[in-house]
C-alpha cells in the first residue's frame, strides 16, 4: 500500500478506497486458504461481523491512512463461500506499531505488547462513540470524562456507561422501591474489579422516568480504582499525556 499511496498526490482523499481494497484482497485470499468465513457471521444475517486490518507501517499523525480508524465500507462487496453469499462491512485498521512500540511493551515484559489503541478502536466496531470534542477550543480539545476513559484518551478500562450501554452489565437503579428495601446508605464496589455500578434515574413529579435502557437521562455511579486494567494508567503516563488517578474515588456522569 506504501507504493499506491505515494504515487497518488490526492492520496488523503482516496485512503478510504485503497483500505477498502485491501479488505476484499484480504477476504478473497482468507476464502482461498480455505478458512471457513461463515464463523465469522454470528448473527447470521450475510455480513461479517468485524475485520480487523493491521498495517506493517509505522503510524502518522500527519495523514489519515497511516493512522488508526474504525469505519464501513462504502461499496458493498459480496463473497461467496459454500453456496452461501457473505458481505463485508465494518473494519478496523491500524499500524502494528501501535501494537510493537506502545507503553504496554515498556511497561510489563519485553514480550507484551500495546493494547490501548487495538482497545479503543475495537470500542468502536461494538457501537461506542468517541468521548471528546474533536473541535478545538483554544487550543484546548473537550473531554467531558476528563482525558480517562478508554473512548477517550485510550487509557484504562471501559467507563460504565459504555459497559451498560453494551450490555456488559446491569446497574443498580437507586429508586424509591430499592432505598426502601436496602436504606439509604450505598456501598459501591469497584467497577474494573467487580463490575459494581449504580443508575439514579430522573424523578419527575415525584415519579421515576426510567425507560431502562442506557438512552434514557441520569446519573452514572462507579468507584473508581487504580487497579486491575487501570493500573498500568495510574502509574505511568501514556504516550498522548494522559495519567490516571493513582487513588480510589466515587465517579459521576450525567
Amino acid at each position: 500500500i506504501t507504493e499506491q499511496y505515494q504515487k497518488n498526490p490526492n492520496y488523503d482523499s482516496v485512503y478510504v478506497s485503497i483500505v477498502e481494497t485491501i479488505v476484499k484482497k484480504a477476504i478473497e485470499k482468507t476464502i482461498a486458504n480455505g478458512t471457513d468465513i461463515s464463523k465469522y457471521d454470528n448473527n447470521k444475517d450475510g455480513y461479517i461481523d468485524g475485520i480487523w486490518l493491521i498495517y506493517n507501517q509505522h503510524y502518522s499523525t500527519t495523514n489519515d491512512l497511516f493512522w488508526a480508524f474504525t469505519s464501513w465500507m462504502t461499496s458493498d462487496p459480496s463473497f461467496t463461500y459454500n453456496n452461501s453469499t457473505y458481505k463485508a462491512n465494518l473494519y478496523a485498521w491500524a499500524s502494528i506499531s501501535f501494537i510493537n512500540n506502545g507503553f504496554y511493551k515498556n511497561y510489563l515484559t519485553s514480550k507484551s505488547g500495546d493494547s490501548h489503541t487495538i482497545i479503543h478502536e475495537t470500542g468502536h466496531m461494538l457501537g461506542l462513540d468517541d468521548y471528546y470534542n474533536n473541535t478545538y477550543i483554544n487550543k484546548v480539545r473537550e473531554s467531558p470524562t476528563g482525558g480517562i476513559d478508554m473512548m477517550d484518551y485510550n487509557v484504562i478500562d471501559h467507563m460504565g456507561y459504555s459497559k451498560y450501554f453494551l450490555n456488559w452489565i446491569t446497574p443498580t437503579v437507586i429508586n424509591d422501591a430499592y432505598v426502601s428495601s436496602h436504606g439509604t446508605e450505598i456501598k459501591i464496589n469497584s467497577l474494573v474489579d467487580q463490575q459494581d455500578c449504580y443508575i439514579l434515574p430522573v424523578y419527575k413529579n415525584n415519579v421515576e422516568v426510567n425507560n431502562g435502557t442506557p438512552f434514557d437521562e441520569y446519573l452514572v455511579l462507579e468507584t473508581y480504582t487504580p487497579t486491575s486494567l487501570n493500573q498500568a494508567d495510574s502509574k505511568h503516563i501514556y504516550e498522548n499525556g494522559a495519567i490516571a488517578p493513582n487513588s480510589t474515588g466515587l465517579r459521576v456522569y450525567h
